[in-house]
């Protein structure tokens, strides 16, 4: 049987790429991703505060440049405590505006020794032991990935071409080892 399938990109399924991804890269390396965007707004909320507490005894130029630098570093440190925040929803909205609006949808095609994925502009084709990281499973979908920053997403109710439970069975046979469940 070959299996088939279709995905819209969407943010919700490239959020749950996102979580996925930080699971593959492993609990330490996510933290000190995550972590780093936190650190750094604290530092720029530090530099905000000099320049403010500065301003009172500044005058002409260098009141101005304690302005400037308490101005910057208030809105550098909102913009990387922000992305600590909404860290996925953050690096989904970024990957959903990277990719072309014609290359939203893709199109899967589960063949005996590799998998084609293609879209309105371009075609690709991997041996299902390219996949280095494997293929995980979620509630909703299915994720492919070539590394543990990229990869597809074939959401469960665009499975085509025989049901989940079968294309499930199918990628475990071809990859040699049961499809992970994440609980997202």
């Amino acid at each position: 049987m070959k299996y088939t399938g279709r995905t819209t990109y969407s943010l919700e399924n490239l959020r749950t790429f996102q979580q996925v991804s930080a699971v593959i890269r492993g609990r330490r390396a996510y933290l000190l991703s995550r972590g780093s965007y936190a650190a750094a707004g604290i530092l720029f909320a530090a530099i905000a505060l000099w320049g403010l507490l500065s301003l009172p005894g500044s005058e002409g130029a260098d009141w101005f440049w304690n302005l400037v630098i308490a101005a910057l570093g208030a809105w550098m440190a909102f913009q990387m405590l922000l992305t600590a925040v909404t860290y996925f929803t953050y690096f989904a909205r970024r990957a959903l505006r990277s990719i072309p609006a014609d290359a939203h949808e893709n199109f899967f095609s589960f063949e005996d020794r590799h998998v084609v994925v293609s879209n309105r502009t371009k075609s690709w084709s991997f041996r299902y032991g390219d996949m280095v990281d494997t293929v995980y499973e979620t509630g909703k979908c299915f994720l492919l990935f070539i590394g543990w920053r990229n990869g597809y997403v074939l959401e469960k109710s665009g499975v085509e071409g025989g049901d989940v439970d079968g294309l499930r069975a199918f990628l475990a046979e071809k990859l040699g080892k049961p499809v992970p469940y994440l609980d997202l």
